[in-house]
């Protein structure tokens, strides 16, 4: 009886260590606007943001979060391993004067925000 109890105990304990590996990467860092930007539609007033990255590899979602409310949601690839650099963003002057986020700089990497289409547009921000 102690056995199979001890076999059932193992048996879960894997199961909650599998899935957790399946959940994919998840990462955190902060995120400081010094100006308006839009990203996919939503307008992002200058303060402060959390950014929490899901997924595995260099392709990734990034959940732009301020308190508990998640502002927006985007598609995010890796573009750059920086080492020790101050965190930033980059951002794009669109023909009416507004800006796009087009990359955060969080944590020594670079995420691409825009597919890699508007990378040579982009000013660095802090």
């Amino acid at each position: 009886m102690k056995l199979s109890k001890l076999s059932l105990a193992v048996l879960g304990a894997s199961f909650l260590l599998s899935s957790a590996a399946f959940a994919g990467n998840t990462a955190k860092g902060k995120l400081h606007l010094a100006e308006t930007v839009t990203v996919e539609g939503k307008q992002l007033k200058p303060g402060d943001y959390n950014v929490v990255f899901d997924g595995a590899g260099s392709d990734l979602k990034l959940n732009i979060t301020q308190g508990k409310d998640t502002i927006v949601t985007v598609p995010a690839h890796v573009t750059a391993d920086l080492g020790k650099v101050h965190d930033g963003y980059g951002s794009k002057t669109e023909a009416d004067g507004s800006k796009s986020l087009i990359s955060i700089i969080t944590g020594g990497k670079e995420y691409d925000l825009t597919g890699g289409q508007n990378a040579a547009a982009s000013t660095p921000g802090r």
